[in-house]
C-alpha cells in the first residue's frame, strides 16, 4: 500500500514533514479513485 511507503526509513523527521506527505497520499488516492469514478461513468 501507499500509506506504508511513508514508513520504510522509519518515523519521518518530524509531525509537520509527515503530516505533509500524508497529505500528498490523500491528494493523489482522492486523485485516483475520481479517475476511476469518472472511467465508470462514462462507459455506463
Amino acid at each position: 500500500m501507499v500509506i506504508d511507503t511513508a514508513w520504510i526509513n522509519g518515523i519521518p523527521c518530524s509531525p509537520k514533514d509527515w503530516i505533509e506527505s500524508s497529505g500528498k497520499i490523500a491528494e493523489s488516492l482522492v486523485a485516483r479513485i475520481s479517475h476511476e469514478d469518472l472511467k465508470k461513468i462514462r462507459s455506463t
